[in-house]
């Protein structure tokens, strides 16, 4: 529920599926994402204190005829053009400072490389990057953070088959010819190597990453 936000209140309020709007959001006016000179930047004005600040930013007092959230989705077209406009010819980093001058919420939006770089989000674990034994360094979205039980990543997920030795050998004790004769009937298999993504790195040497060897 947490990750479809209030996607499933509106199925049940309207009685109908929520549809794509874009960059927009649908319950509060104004809240989007705007392109800017350089980038993207996302703002907004929910509270009506915050909607007069954007307002004066955006130096239009003739959309404060639009004060109450009602009134504002009756304005929505206006608000939203008048946003567009304003913000097109500046740079990400001058909307961003608008906000924090006038007093509404404007934020830069990040790509995945401004995430993997981002100092605040590598402090946080937030993006989480370890040593794979296969693939090297790897990076995750960690999401959740244990304070009694700390989360750790030990290696990302294998190629298929990949441990078969591991299970078969050492686990369950089976012989060499007895793990052939699986393979032999297809009872147990490996990645296809038509499938990039199925199997180890191209440039594997049999062995990085294996958990069992001869």
């Amino acid at each position: 529920m947490r990750c479809m936000d209030w996607t499933w209140i509106y199925d049940f309020l309207k009685g109908k599926k929520r549809e794509r709007f874009g960059n927009r959001d649908m319950a509060v006016v104004p809240s989007c994402i705007v392109r800017c000179r350089d980038g993207f930047a996302a703002l907004a004005g929910f509270q009506e204190d915050e909607y007069e600040k954007l307002c004066e930013a955006l130096e239009r007092k003739d959309l404060l005829a639009f004060r109450s959230l009602d009134q504002r989705f009756a304005g929505t077209e206006q608000i939203y053009g008048a946003i567009e406009d304003w913000a097109a010819d500046k740079t990400v980093n001058e909307i961003v400072e608008a906000g924090e001058r006038h007093g509404f919420p404007a934020a830069r939006v990040m790509n995945v490389a401004d995430i993997y770089q981002s100092r605040h989000y590598n402090e946080r674990q937030t993006v989480w990057k370890f040593d794979d034994p296969l693939w090297d360094e790897l990076c995750y979205p960690m999401a959740l953070h244990l304070g009694d039980t700390p989360g750790r990543i030990r290696w990302s997920m294998r190629p298929v088959g990949f441990d078969n030795e591991y299970v078969l050998r050492k686990i369950l004790g089976l012989s060499t010819d007895e793990v052939q004769s699986l393979y032999d009937i297809s009872a147990i298999g490996r990645w296809d190597p038509k499938l990039v993504f199925a199997g180890p790195p191209p440039d594997w040497d049999g062995e990085k990453g294996l958990f069992f060897k001869e």
